[in-house]
């Protein structure tokens, strides 16, 4: 029955698989056999490599017989194809140059920026204790609580940070905690004001003061990681990191050298002026040159990821019982022994 079929329909179809042979129990017209030859050359000229021979298969639909039909094997370059990979670099090298300098000046140099005026900031009290104790009679106990205090809320949000950051994107966080710290550190000198001490509540003051600082600077590591991640292209993400972390250094250094001459020359309260006042030309830099985060970009970038992970999960749910698809909580990221050898 299988032989009589051929004869029965009389003519062949022709099947533009990986073969060269076209074989098939059915009479198709030519224009199928001409419609499938083109869809093939056009998804060959589509994917092959300029300069590269690849398959084009062509079949001579008007043959009709019930016997075994070839189909013509060519190698042949595509002038189409040569001329749309030659013509795509050229047109996305531009870009890639455009890239390449607006992620440094957009990017990592408004981020070396802040982290120097923060650790400007941070490292002006390490002077300035000295005259202060004197001034008001702080023993050494005194004065090391009142320089941990900086970590009391430096250390509260950087996970807050990192969040927060995810959340609505590094640009606006980093924004919030400049102008925050800022105006911490101009208000510690009036937490020493003869009002305050009147009242008893310097000290406090002084420790809610510092803590302030610490609380908008906690939020700058996270958010530069974000603005990294998001802005600047895989292969220069260390470098970028690297030259981010330059600027952090770079304020204890530059900190330690002018603390001393502006402590000598305008006394131990214009440290917290100088360095407090140098947080709005910074922010108002920092709001015009550092990008906005894509939302679109960033949605799909997420969905894709989820994708991935939810057929990952699918495709292996019978020997990992399907929870890689599931979202990553804090605690449990903390119950590795992995994020503990990190810290």
């Amino acid at each position: 029955m299988a032989a009589a079929a051929p004869a029965a329909l009389g003519g062949t179809q022709c099947q533009a698989f990986a073969s060269s042979t076209c074989i098939s129990p059915r009479r198709i017209p030519a224009a199928h056999c001409e419609a499938t030859r083109q869809r093939r050359q056009a998804r060959s000229v589509r994917h092959a490599p300029c300069g590269l021979p690849w398959r084009h298969l062509h079949c001579n639909g008007s043959l009709h017989h019930s016997n075994q039909q070839l189909c013509k094997d060519r190698r042949r370059p595509s002038s189409v194809a040569c001329a749309s990979a030659a013509a795509a670099p050229g047109a996305g090298g531009s870009d890639a140059a455009a890239a390449d300098a607006s992620w440094f000046s957009r990017v990592v140099l408004p981020l070396a920026l802040v982290l120097l005026v923060c650790n400007m900031d941070r490292i002006c009290l390490s002077v300035a204790i000295l005259p202060m104790a004197q001034q008001f009679g702080w023993p050494a106990t005194v004065q090391g609580l009142i320089q941990s205090a900086f970590l009391w809320g430096y250390t509260a949000t950087q996970l807050l940070g990192g969040h927060l950051a995810d959340k609505f994107g590094g640009r606006a966080v980093i924004g919030f905690g400049v102008a925050w710290f800022s105006i911490a550190s101009l208000l510690l000198p009036a937490a020493l004001s003869p009002s305050v001490a009147a009242a008893g509540m310097t000290l406090p003051a002084v420790l809610l003061a510092r803590m302030c600082v610490g609380l908008g600077e906690g939020v700058a590591l996270p958010s530069m990681s974000n603005m990294v991640a998001a802005h600047v292209p895989a292969s220069a993400k260390a470098r970028a990191l690297g030259m981010s972390f330059t600027g952090f250094h770079s304020g204890n250094l530059v900190g330690l050298v002018l603390s001393p001459l502006i402590l000598m020359r305008f006394g131990w309260q214009a440290l917290f002026y100088t360095f407090g006042l140098l947080g709005l030309p910074l922010l108002a830099v920092w709001l015009a040159v550092a990008p906005a985060p894509n939302r679109t970009a960033a949605d799909a970038t997420q969905h894709k990821h989820a994708d991935g992970l939810s057929s990952s999960s699918s495709s292996s749910s019978s020997s990992s019982g399907g929870s890689r698809g599931e979202a990553v909580s804090v605690w449990k990221l903390l119950s590795h022994r992995a994020t503990w050898a990190i810290i």
